[in-house]
This record gives C-alpha cells, structure tokens and sequence, in this order.
C-alpha cells in the first residue's frame, strides 16, 4: 500500500518540477504571455512559487531572462519531494521487517 503512495507522491512532484521547468524555459526565451499555452504555464505554477515570492531576481544574460526564483524553487521541490518520498520508503520498509 505505501508503494503506491510513494509512487503517486513521486508522479505529483514530477508534474510540480516539469511545471516549473517549462516556466523557467517561457521565461528564458521571453514567452509571449497572452498566448494560451504560456498563460496557462505561468497562472498554474504559480501556486508553488508563491512561497519564495521573488526571492531572487530576474536577471539578463546574454539577452536571455534567467529567473533564480524558479531555480531556486526547482532545486527544494526536488530536495523536499525526495525527502518525503524516502521517508515513506523507510516507514514501507520497516512495516515489512516486522
């Protein structure tokens, strides 16, 4: 049974990470906001920017837009999606020991 959770929980912070990836990539190439694809991009991953809320800025490099917030939030979704995805495995693994 746990399996399956870590299994799901694995799928959502997945399509979190993808979500987040692709605005990064919008945001990289100076995406056009009101084309329905980037718009929808931008007000879904929203959500899981919110709690870093612009921490870093947006800079220019080399003519692309290079948003540190979006690393930023990639980098402890990846790092907290693992934790709990391990943390599971371990409460699986030691319910199956017993």
């Amino acid at each position: 049974m746990l399996g399956i959770v870590a299994m799901i929980l694995n799928i959502i912070f997945y399509l979190v990470e993808a979500l987040l990836l692709l605005r990064f990539v919008l945001i990289l190439f100076s995406a056009n906001l009101s084309a329905p694809f980037a718009r929808w991009v931008f007000d879904k991953s929203q959500v899981f920017l919110a709690p870093f809320g612009n921490i870093f800025p947006r800079i220019d490099v080399a003519g692309f837009d290079v948003d540190f917030t979006v690393l930023f939030a990639l980098l402890v979704y990846a790092i907290v999606g693992q934790l709990i995805i391990s943390l599971v495995d371990l409460i699986t693994n030691s319910r199956t020991v017993r």
